[in-house]
């Protein structure tokens, strides 16, 4: 799915939250592209007649390859939402954050789907991870992020073999989310040798705050 074909929205509140209502996510109408003028100044007819493209572009940002297991992670914080005395660590832990590395892995294959750009119709030239790969600038968040975008077999756990983390249906804390069903339990479906898609163009890394530098 392009985002000048269509967008994803929320739509109506199916259950009442702590602090806001839980939605269903719809389909919306597309965004249009608009021309950048703002440095150039109106373009000349001319110039619009004979545009093209110079390069295309995939375009990949804020993958957040996490280490769900990782020490160094204090979930037990967000309960503390409210305090302005935490504001600056959360948040800690994300519900889905488990699943990252297989939710990325099906971003790759959509990418790879994208054989032209939607505009001036130029074929990929290249991909850039614009920032934030990975989440806590660990070795083997960045570790899993190259094997997943460029191809290999990923194993997006640490520690002993299996999940091992707040989430697991075992944790006594009622605060963090897990799955009601055992079937879905994370670490029945998450924490496995998979082999990866691989981004079928050239990918370029920008490094970014959560990278390690």
């Amino acid at each position: 799915m392009l985002t000048h074909e269509r967008t994803i929205a929320p739509g109506k509140a199916i259950r009442t939250g702590s602090s806001a209502a839980y939605r269903v996510l719809v389909e919306a109408p597309g965004e249009a592209h608009v021309t950048r003028t703002d440095l150039t100044g109106p373009l000349r007819s001319e110039l619009r007649a004979r545009r093209g493209a110079l390069l295309t572009i995939g375009h990949i940002t804020d993958l957040h390859f996490t280490d769900v297991e990782s020490p160094a992670r204090f979930e037990f914080l967000n309960r503390y939402a409210g305090d302005p005395r935490f504001r600056e660590l959360l948040t800690m832990q994300r519900p889905q954050e488990a699943i990252n590395a297989h939710a990325i892995d099906a971003t790759i294959a959509a990418v790879n789907a994208i054989e032209a750009g939607p505009v001036a119709g130029g074929k990929v030239d290249l991909a850039v991870m614009s920032g934030d790969a990975i989440d806590n600038a660990q070795a083997n968040e960045e570790a899993w992020a190259a094997t997943v975008l460029r191809g290999g077999t990923a194993r997006p756990d640490s520690g002993r073999r299996g999940y091992d983390g707040l989430q697991a249906a075992t944790s006594p804390d009622p605060f963090l989310w897990r799955p009601a069903q055992p079937v879905l339990q994370i670490g029945a479906v998450c924490f496995f040798f998979y082999e990866t898609c691989k981004c079928n163009y050239p990918i370029h890394f920008i490094r970014t705050y959560h990278d390690r530098n």
